[in-house]
């Protein structure tokens, strides 16, 4: 989280229309930029676009959701473009009219002397009950925190992504940008 809060923070300074994202294991197909410039500069509709990222594994599952705490979204092909309401960051790209006011609407933090605004979070908890001695433990993910609090906090219809805004399942991912480790 604290790296893309970063990142967000350089974006709103340098005034940047854009936001990709690319973890530092996404291998990318050759036509990457061209797809996601079709969605920058021709259809300006779609805030979010995702590129179809895996898990490592074996076999590896495809990282789009529908609803939480029912597994991967399975009901499609690679080419198809699939709206979901969680996806991960590991490709994809964000408009900064969604950013911006979420960033101007974030609390301030510190990062090793460095102050930047919490648009992503990774939630982490933890409890001990004294009654009956137990531990507990919850974590998540900051880009699928970041997902439902762009639904919960209603981003899209705040930022004039109505049409987006209206769908059951706000988050495109063309599976046609087909992401590799």
């Amino acid at each position: 989280d604290d790296a893309r809060n970063f990142s967000v923070d350089h974006a709103i300074k340098g005034n940047f229309e854009w936001l990709f994202f690319i973890d530092h294991d996404v291998i990318l197909p050759p036509d990457t930029f061209v797809k996601l410039n079709t969605y920058m500069a021709n259809e300006k509709k779609n805030p979010v676009v995702a590129g179809i990222y895996s898990a490592k594994g074996n076999p590896p599952e495809p990282l789009l959701f529908r609803g939480t705490g029912n597994s991967w979204y399975r009901d499609w092909k690679y080419g198809d473009k699939v709206w979901v309401d969680g996806i991960p960051m590991g490709c994809t790209l964000i408009s900064m009219k969604l950013l911006k006011p979420m960033w101007e609407a974030s609390e301030k933090y510190d990062v090793r002397g460095t102050v930047v605004r919490k648009v992503f979070f990774t939630p982490r908890h933890s409890t001990f009950n004294i009654k009956d001695g137990s531990y507990s433990t919850f974590g998540g993910t900051e880009d699928l925190w970041w997902c439902n609090r762009v639904i919960k906090e209603k981003w899209l219809e705040k930022t004039g992504f109505t049409a987006v805004a209206k769908k059951k399942y706000p988050f495109l991912v063309d599976t046609s940008i087909r992401c590799g480790h």
